[in-house]
């Protein structure tokens, strides 16, 4: 597999699934805040 064919696995995949990795990350680092001050 050449790098541009990777690269543009990665960018369908990144459409496909960007926003909820985002979402998530988010609630993550979110709720450990959240958590620590609790």
């Amino acid at each position: 597999m050449t790098d541009e064919e990777q690269a543009e696995r990665l960018k369908k995949w990144w459409d496909a699934n960007g926003v909820s990795l985002i979402v998530t990350l988010v609630l993550a680092v979110g709720a450990v805040i959240g958590w620590r001050y609790y």
